[in-house]
C-alpha cells in the first residue's frame, strides 16, 4: 500500500510500524476544483468528492485531530486495495 500511495502526486504518508491503515496528508489537494466545478476546501470535502467520484470511502482525519488528512483502511484484500487507491489516483489527477 505505501508503494501505491507514494505514487500519486502531492500525498504524503508516513509508513505505520504496524496498523491496518494509512493517514496520508492530502492538503496538496485543498484549494482545487473537481471537474464538475466544485472546490475542494478540505479533507471533508475531498473525502466526499472520493466517495462520489471514485466511489471509494475514506474517513477525514479531522476526528483523528490532523485536518490535512484522511484515514485509508487495509483491511481488504490486495485486489480491493489496489483498485481502490488506482480509483483515487484517477480522482486526485482530475482535480485541477
Amino acid at each position: 500500500i505505501m508503494q501505491l500511495i507514494r505514487e500519486i502526486p502531492g500525498v504524503i504518508c508516513n509508513e505505520p510500524p504496524g496498523a491496518f491503515y494509512i493517514f496520508p496528508d492530502v492538503k496538496a489537494y485543498f484549494e482545487k476544483t473537481t471537474p464538475t466545478g466544485e472546490l475542494i476546501c478540505n479533507a471533508d470535502d475531498l473525502a466526499m468528492y472520493l466517495l462520489h467520484t471514485a466511489h471509494v470511502s475514506v474517513v477525514t482525519g479531522k476526528a483523528f485531530g490532523e485536518a490535512n488528512c484522511i484515514r485509508i483502511s487495509f483491511a481488504n484484500n490486495t485486489e480491493n486495495i489496489e483498485k481502490g487507491l488506482k480509483k483515487m489516483k484517477d480522482a486526485f489527477s482530475a482535480l485541477k
